[in-house]
């Protein structure tokens, strides 16, 4: 109940879209640079091998 009062402030929605911008533009550096996309891959590709 708590949380989901809080959810609901201003403040707390505030931060989610903030949050959201900034997920949505690492996306766009991603997908703008293709260095970065290949080191996002190298790097899961490693994590995938550690896992095993």
């Amino acid at each position: 109940e708590e949380y989901t009062e809080a959810a609901e402030a201003e403040k707390a929605q505030l931060h989610t879209l903030r949050t959201a911008k900034a997920l949505a533009m690492t996306a766009v550096d991603v997908v703008c640079c293709p260095e970065l996309l290949q080191r996002v891959r190298d790097n899961f590709r490693q994590a995938k091998l550690e896992q095993k």
